[in-house]
């Protein structure tokens, strides 16, 4: 039976044959009388044929995909975890003092730093110039997993400072410039009276590029670099409405 397939086969094929199915029938029904009776009994079987060649190709092809798919996963189970996750931390405001007065107990040197990142994390407040005593305050802390963005195509971007003025950040793009980076300046108010430019290095290519820039950063102390805004000026103007 199994000769018969084979020479159907063409050039190349191979014969995967299938189990049989055997077929019994009588001449003559279960309680039937009679001196004689034949029993006929045959068989079946089927095969399938393929070309060999092909099949090991599209199996090197299905293997070589699942492993491609398998490292994708992996590695975006490794940046899962490495990519920072931050705490938040939280503080209600004080009668008598004001945002900038916190956000320079808070940042230090940093403190328009961390105005630009407080509006930011805190939009049910519209400005900052006017805010409740008693008010819960969100108060993102100046580290990776707050500074360090992913963008939409997979790249990164790190926030390095914020001015109230643009000539200080122009200053300061410019030198980050002359280091090899490209930088980008974007401007958010945060009160009705107080434009913050924000500093931030754009396209670093992927999570490892990233967190090498940040360790310059550190090594370099970008981020310590913006100086405190003068007594007096808009920022230390911001009010507390009891």
């Amino acid at each position: 039976m199994l000769g018969a397939l084979q020479a159907e086969l063409r050039t190349g094929e191979e014969l995967l044959a299938l189990p049989c199915a055997p077929v019994v029938s009588s001449d003559r029904q279960a309680g039937d009388e009679t001196s004689k009776v034949t029993i006929t009994v045959s068989q079946t079987c089927n095969g399938v044929a393929f070309d060999s060649q092909q099949l090991k190709t599209k199996a090197a092809l299905l293997l070589t995909h699942q492993a491609a798919v398998s490292q994708e996963v992996k590695a975006k189970v490794e940046n899962a975890e490495a990519e920072p996750k931050w705490k938040e931390q939280r503080a209600r405001i004080p009668y008598g003092s004001t945002i900038y007065k916190i956000a320079s107990d808070v940042y230090g040197s940093n403190a328009a730093l961390g105005m630009n990142l407080i509006k930011e994390f805190n939009p049910q407040i519209e400005d900052l110039h006017w805010v409740a005593a008693g008010q819960e305050l969100l108060l993102p802390p100046l580290t990776r997993e707050t500074l360090l963005r992913k963008q939409p195509d997979g790249s990164y971007r790190l926030i390095v400072a914020s001015f109230p003025s643009l000539t200080g950040a122009d200053d300061y793009a410019r030198r980050l410039g002359n280091k090899g980076y490209q930088v980008m300046i974007t401007q958010q108010w945060v009160s009705h009276d107080l434009l913050l430019h924000r500093v931030e290095i754009d396209r670093l290519k992927n999570l490892e590029e990233a967190n090498q820039t940040w360790e310059a950063g550190l090594k370099n102390e970008w981020f310590v670099f913006v100086g405190s805004p003068r007594r007096g000026d808009q920022l230390s103007r911001t009010n507390i409405t009891p």
